[in-house]
């Protein structure tokens, strides 16, 4: 099974295991929403996101529901986009009555929900590192932050003598924010950046970009491969 579903249906799961009390909550269903990019370019973080709720949910109503109650999943496709996730937010809280929110999922679609989130009060599960959850928040996320992935790699790359990287990064935020912690990172490992190149999140070939880093001749690993890391 697809590690991404796995890691999924075991937070939604964890999720359900907590009481849910909140304004929203009805006598009937648990309702919880499930707002992310199941379509398009980031269909590789919603899809199987949804498919692990799925099987949380499914897992939870076949043991009685929670507290005796049956949990219905309502789901909305963002297609990565944020205002399309701030209407379906917003129509989740509103009209669906929901009591929990599973998503969005980019540093963009979040950025754009989470004054809403707040004010209604309504726990949130996310899918981004970058924007990092405020203390005593409703919402979270069960990534590490983002500059502890980046020193992470900077430290693997760093014991294996790499001196020198290219680094190819998406335009977006979330490419943007990772280009500034490499940048700002780097020198703390004694690494140089060779080259930058950008790409558009929606590009599915990065030839030109890899040929520019190749052409820069950042360090090669002990199997002869680039070192390059995508933000």
């Amino acid at each position: 099974m697809n590690g991404r579903i796995k890691l999924s249906a075991a937070l939604v799961g964890a999720l359900l295991a907590v009481p849910v009390a909140t304004q929203n909550a009805t006598a009937q269903d648990y309702k919880i929403g499930l707002v992310s990019s199941l379509t398009g370019a980031g269909s590789f973080i919603g899809d199987p996101f949804l498919k692990g709720a799925k099987m949380a949910v499914d897992k939870a109503n076949a043991a009685g529901g929670v507290n005796g109650r049956k949990v219905e999943l309502i789901v909305y496709d963002s297609e990565a986009s944020a205002d399309k996730t701030l209407v379906f937010v917003k129509k989740l809280i509103n009209d669906d009555k929901v009591a929990v929110i599973l998503g969005p999922d980019f540093s963009g679609t979040v950025r754009a929900s989470l004054p809403t989130i707040e004010e209604a009060q309504i726990v949130s599960l996310y899918n981004t590192p970058i924007v990092e959850p405020k203390p005593n928040s409703f919402y979270f996320t069960p990534w590490p932050s983002e500059q502890t992935g980046y020193r992470v790699a900077l430290k693997s790359l760093q014991a294996r003598g790499v001196k020198n990287l290219g680094v190819i990064a998406t335009t977006d935020l979330s490419g943007q924010s990772g280009l500034d912690w490499m940048q700002k990172l780097h020198d703390e490992y004694g690494m140089q950046l060779t080259l930058v190149e950008r790409m558009e999140m929606a590009d599915k070939d990065v030839t030109a970009q890899l040929t520019k880093v190749k052409a820069a001749r950042p360090d090669r690993s002990q199997a002869d491969g680039q070192h390059h890391l995508r933000c």
